[in-house]
């Protein structure tokens, strides 16, 4: 008599697993003799509290009870296993009398040995198909057998089992095809870069030549009742960029999301396999934007609802998350790499949710959401600020705050003065005019739904007003600049009025240091200063209505 050990862990089932639910069958291709899935219903204290994508799996560790599955007379044999790994110990034992097959996490050693990538613990799909000799079959009383490899706990498999499925023939490259498919999208793990991808009926459901450019971490939501698959969330197990997409929401598990996708549908995407590292593109520019950029399309008639859902998890420490988010930035056509040149792109500002991920729903209609999509790190709210250049006087100025994408109460304060009280605008833009404001620093405060609190920090430079251009044909120099503390610095200051002229030292947050009385001659001045203490200083050269001034650094 001859036995089949598949040895993993430790769990113990009584049951027979011919799973033929309405006609339903892996990858459509028929009469499994083994079509173990959602194992965990029949085990529930080693249900783990992860999933592969979403699908529970069962959590083999040292328990020693076992699993044995009715597998009857084989001399051939298709097997596919979806689990993740460890240790290194074998995942399995195939015994033909005196001839054994051996499988580990990452190699088969049969008549020629097949290894494939360890992953160590990702989930991962094996393929196995073998001829075994007449001579060697297997009996009527063969099993598979899950259980522990010795009696030494240190040694037993431990890791996880999402499905299994077995048949007792030799499966053909179509019908391979069409069960790694069906598992690819249902675990999150992406086939290799040419494959296509296929439905139970076996048509082609993802051509990468038809996305050259776009072949990278494929991954789908979708549904195919003959291959019994309703996965209306998913991420990629293999991606270095943590992205999950649901159909109207994402839960913590697929049997508790209940989105309706419509039979035979699907919503793919993947990406360039760009940097995922946030840079500025442009000089002092408030975006960071990454290289990485995805292409989504849909098959089918994906069904009704309220969206698709984003969820990021960022992997790195980004600046600034007071002021800041995440924006999904999406177009009808490609996108740049480094998404701040996208300026016709549409966006949609995700939100920091309470398990430190950035979430949103794209209210796109499902049948017509094919498009490119990326991320940036930007402002939570776009301002622009734009000074009045008619209306300014020596000390004070005027500007017009024009702020863009805000659907929430706001309120606004400038300098520490409110300005504005719980507005919002239906259409998210808001025109504000700011009047009185100091040259140089300031601040605004922004406060969104009485809670975010949000600043903006900006100078106002005498030069933008229109009134004192004749503030253009002053030349002022101070040399050396920088100045050692203690140290001398010369200042001239070129097309003055002959007559008195005074000039003030302010530090830079624009506190009064001490003012020099001096008198110009043929339009000029000339003068010995030092300051003793280091910093930056704003140097103020005012004559009647003219002013001018320029910044002193200060070295210890």
């Amino acid at each position: 008599m001859y036995k089949i050990s598949l040895i993993l862990g430790f769990i113990c089932f009584n049951c027979i697993v011919s799973n033929f639910l309405f006609a339903q069958n892996p990858g459509g291709v028929e009469k499994p003799i083994i079509w173990k899935q959602n194992i965990v219903s029949d085990y529930r204290e080693s249900i783990s509290a992860e999933t592969f994508n979403f699908n529970k799996y069962l959590k083999i560790a040292e328990n020693g009870k076992e699993l044995n599955l009715p597998i009857g007379n084989l001399n051939k044999i298709s097997l596919f296993i979806v689990f993740n790994s460890e240790n290194k110990e074998n995942l399995a034992s195939i015994h033909s009398g005196n001839k054994e097959i051996v499988i580990t996490d990452s190699t088969v050693n049969s008549r020629n040995k097949y290894a494939y990538t360890n992953t160590d613990i990702k989930p991962k799909i094996l393929t196995y198909v073998e001829n075994i000799k007449k001579s060697n079959k297997l009996d009527t009383n063969g099993v598979f057998r899950i259980n522990r490899k010795k009696l030494d706990v240190n040694q037993t498999f431990q890791g996880g089992v999402a499905e299994i499925i077995v048949y007792d023939k030799l499966l053909n490259k179509n019908q391979i095809n069409k069960i790694e498919s069906y598992l690819s999208i249902k675990y999150g793990i992406s086939l290799p870069l040419t494959s296509d991808y296929y439905n139970s009926f076996g048509d082609i459901i993802w051509n990468p030549l038809h996305h050259v450019g776009f072949e990278h971490h494929l991954t789908s939501i979708g549904k195919d009742k003959n291959s019994n698959l309703n996965q209306p969330q998913s991420r990629n197990a293999y991606s270095d960029f943590d992205l999950t997409i649901g159909l109207n929401q994402i839960t913590s598990n697929n049997d508790e999301n209940r989105s309706n996708i419509l039979n035979n549908s699907y919503l793919f995407w993947a990406d360039n396999n760009g940097s995922t590292i946030y840079n500025s593109r442009e000089a002092n520019s408030e975006i960071l934007s990454i290289d990485r950029i995805w292409q989504m399309e849909h098959k089918g008639n994906l069904g009704l609802g309220g969206g698709i859902e984003f969820k990021v998890k960022l992997k790195d420490s980004l600046p600034n998350p007071i002021n800041n988010t995440l924006w999904l930035v999406y177009s009808n056509t490609k996108l740049v790499n480094g998404s701040s040149v996208n300026k016709g792109a549409n966006m949609l500002k995700l939100k920091l949710d309470d398990n430190n991920s950035y979430t949103g729903i794209l209210n796109e209609k499902f049948n017509t959401c094919d498009f490119y999509f990326t991320f940036i790190w930007s402002p939570k709210i776009n301002m622009e600020l734009y000074p009045d250049a008619e209306n300014c006087s020596k000390r004070l100025t005027n500007a017009m705050l024009e702020i863009r994408d805000i659907n929430e109460d706001i309120s606004i304060d400038l300098n520490g003065k409110e300005i504005v009280q719980n507005q919002r605008n239906l259409d998210g833009k808001m025109s504000i005019l700011l009047e009185n404001i100091p040259y140089f620093h300031n601040t605004l405060r922004i406060i969104v739904n009485h809670k975010d609190t949000l600043y903006k920090f900006f100078d106002i430079d005498r030069s933008t007003c229109r009134k004192l251009q004749v503030l253009q044909e002053i030349d002022l120099a101070i040399s050396p600049n920088p100045i050692r503390a203690g140290n001398y610095f010369d200042v001239f200051v070129y097309g003055l009025k002959d007559g008195p002229v005074n000039l003030n030292i302010y530090s830079e947050q624009m506190k009064f240091i001490r003012s020099i009385s001096s008198h110009s001659s043929n339009g000029v001045i000339s003068i010995k200063e030092k300051i003793n203490i280091a910093g930056v200083y704003i140097l103020e050269i005012n004559q009647d209505k003219v002013s001018k001034s320029g910044k002193i650094i200060v070295l210890n």
